[in-house]
């Protein structure tokens, strides 16, 4: 029975160590990102490049952009039904279709989040849910006030700011229901 079994724990005595098979090679780590953080976000079959934060909220306030074209208005979009609206050239998950050939399918994101803001040890912290534009690592990029935005970071926007996407002439004007009577 000896040289059935072998002698030494975890070693077979018909293939005697490190004689005729290779050791196999460890596997290394990957560090590259899985994309398990984004889940399958599948909407209509389209993977989409957007998550919701914990923090995303319906607006508490009727937000619109007016959408200028050579100076004239050309539309008006109604921005208060959700807590995201996408942007981009893919009409089958875009919210705002853009056709400007130098937009991306998906390319920037309006998202309302949840702000706390800080306050004195004595005073309670006020929360308000306030309009970001988030661009989604577009090709030609997003501009708030004729700057470029970021890609992948949230920008707060403020009345009156004006927003392009990629190299689009439309441009895009952020006011309240209650600004927009005086317009």
């Amino acid at each position: 029975m000896k040289g059935t079994y072998g002698s030494g724990w975890g070693r077979s005595s018909r293939s005697p160590s490190g004689a005729g098979s290779p050791t196999p090679e460890k596997e290394m780590p990957n560090y590259e990102q899985s994309g398990a953080l984004m889940g399958d976000k599948l909407y209509k079959g389209v993977s989409l490049q957007y998550v919701e934060p914990p923090e995303s909220r319906k607006p508490d306030k009727s937000y619109r952009f007016y959408v200028f074209k050579d100076g004239d208005i050309s539309d008006t979009l109604t921005l208060d039904q959700q807590p995201t609206y996408l942007f981009g050239r893919d009409r089958t998950v875009a919210d705002v279709p853009l056709d400007h050939p130098s937009c991306s399918k998906q390319h920037a994101v309006l998202q309302y989040r949840l702000v706390v803001e800080e306050s004195s040890l004595l005073e309670e912290p006020e929360d308000r849910i306030a309009p970001f534009i988030y661009d989604l690592g577009s090709a030609n990029g997003t501009h708030l006030n004729g700057k470029k935005v970021p890609a992948r970071e949230y920008v707060e926007l403020k009345e009156k700011d004006m927003v392009t996407f990629g190299l689009s002439s439309r441009e895009y004007l952020l006011l309240t229901d209650e600004a927009s009577q005086n317009l």
